[in-house]
């Protein structure tokens, strides 16, 4: 009583407790909407058998500070981690994820803390697609490789406003939607990799080898040429 509607679906409605800071589910599957906007709650433990993180699962857990998926997870739906601004850490936990949602993490503001991880917030190598605007706004960023995954098209606005953003590193063949990496200001020509190591701009900001990428107009919006030439 007091506590959030957290309604999933028309079938069901149930209230969580408006103090709620920890929580175990038992049960096999997570429903969309399950902790939407429980922003008191800090600690999840989900069980090894769910295979999807649903829709806005844990959209608006402001306090959600850490997360680890069950090895069983295979899909992280759209906005399922939207808005969760203290979520730190954040362990895929060697499980087979295959795609990552529209705005799944979008507003994630301190994911991927430079201390996590040789690369931070690190891909599993059996994703193959992200969802458009999955990591808008994670102003923490400041890495992400795709080099060991099997994604191929970054989507529009993937990455728009990841202003800490410094170094990315693209699979071969990759094709970059306008706007995937708009406002994103502190990256450069010389933070743009193919999985080799090679620079995939040159100072004047053409495509070295355009065979291997695709990068529609805009796409890298706001990325400075001239910046430590």
């Amino acid at each position: 009583d007091g506590g959030t509607d957290v309604s999933g679906n028309t079938e069901l409605t149930y209230y969580l407790p408006s103090g709620l800071t920890d929580v175990t589910v038992t049960g096999g599957t997570l429903p969309a909407c399950a902790f939407l906007n429980a922003s008191t709650l800090k600690k999840v433990n989900l069980p090894d058998g769910i295979e999807v993180i649903s829709s806005s699962a844990f959209s608006g857990c402001t306090s959600l500070i850490e997360f680890k998926l069950p090895a069983s997870v295979k899909k992280i739906a759209d906005r399922a981690f939207y808005g969760a601004s203290k979520l730190y850490k954040f362990d895929f936990n060697g499980a087979a994820v295959v795609e990552i949602g529209k705005s799944a993490f979008a507003s994630c503001s301190a994911l991927a803390d430079e201390t996590i991880g040789s690369f931070g917030f690190t891909l599993p190598a059996t994703l193959k697609t992200v969802g458009e605007s999955a990591f808008d706004a994670c102003v923490s960023l400041k890495t992400i490789d795709f080099s060991a995954t099997g994604v191929t098209v970054i989507p529009s606005s993937a990455f728009n406003g990841c202003n800490s953003l410094r170094k990315v590193v693209l699979k071969d063949g990759t094709t970059v939607k306008t706007a995937a990496f708009k406002g994103c200001s502190s990256l450069t020509w010389k933070g743009v990799f193919d999985k080799d190591g090679n620079t995939v701009f040159d100072k004047d900001g053409n495509v070295i080898r355009t065979d291997d990428f695709i990068t529609e107009p805009d796409a890298f919006d706001d990325l400075d040429f001239e910046k430590h030439v």
